[in-house]
């Protein structure tokens, strides 16, 4: 499960909704030229249960893994169309 960045506490309140956040992994998908690529993102989750219930707040290296998912996901993309 993601690491706890700068030690903050067990539960945090959403900035849209005011609804607690826990933290941990959930599973995100997006579709890039047609295909759905699907990878775990640490982060600050309202439901770390609910697949629908995508409220969540990214911190620190979280949103490294985010762009490396989708720098990963373009490559891969290219390279099944070849």
């Amino acid at each position: 499960m993601g690491k706890n960045p700068r030690n903050y506490p067990d539960t945090m309140l959403s900035t849209e909704s005011g609804r607690p956040m826990t933290r941990g992994e959930k599973a995100v998908s997006f579709k890039i030229e047609g295909k759905t690529y699907t990878y775990l993102q640490p982060a600050w989750w309202c439901s770390l249960d609910d697949p629908d219930d995508q409220e969540g707040q990214l911190v620190d290296e979280d949103n490294q893994i985010a762009d490396m998912a989708r720098r990963t996901a373009k490559a891969l993309a290219h390279w099944e169309k070849v």
